[in-house]
């Protein structure tokens, strides 16, 4: 993982989960999933733009859970 000026790493999706990129940018409002995970937005700030990050930043650890643990099946690609 590469750093931000903030010195955090940055998350990049990694090449297995790809075929689910449409399942995270269309729960995280069509916005750029690593941009949304990468977010911190405060719930001051911005409320639904911070539940938007913290749903995308779930379901990628609940992918990277199951892909750790070989229960995730490979999506058929008429769902791609």
């Amino acid at each position: 993982m590469r750093k931000d000026k903030k010195n955090r790493c940055v998350w990049k999706m990694p090449e297995w989960m790809e075929p689910y990129r449409y399942i995270i940018s269309s729960i995280s409002g069509g916005h750029e999933v690593e941009e949304i995970v990468n977010g911190r937005t405060s719930v001051d700030e911005n409320a639904p733009l911070a539940l938007l990050e913290c749903g995308a930043q779930m379901v990628v650890s609940v992918l990277r859970h199951l892909h750790d643990r070989g229960m995730l099946r490979e999506m058929p690609e008429w769902k791609q």
